[in-house]
């Protein structure tokens, strides 16, 4: 198993690490309330498929997250 690390914001304050195996599956973590952004599998096709829904970017979660004030 391989573990990576990367910066999941823009300003770098937030990081997601990438839990890899041999098999390609992949999980994909943020320091961020510890977030589960993807989950990479084979479908049974051996195709992978990413089964989280979700947003690519912690600014994309943060405008999902922001509450409009009459």
């Amino acid at each position: 198993m391989a573990v990576t690390k990367h910066a999941f914001s823009q300003d770098g304050a937030i990081d997601e690490y990438v839990l890899s195996n041999s098999s390609g599956t992949e999980v994909y973590v943020t320091t961020w309330g510890a977030r589960l952004t993807r989950f990479i599998v084979k479908d049974k096709a051996g195709e992978l498929r990413d089964i989280v829904p979700g947003f690519e970017s912690y600014e994309q979660w943060q405008e999902s997250l922001a509450v409009d004030d009459p």
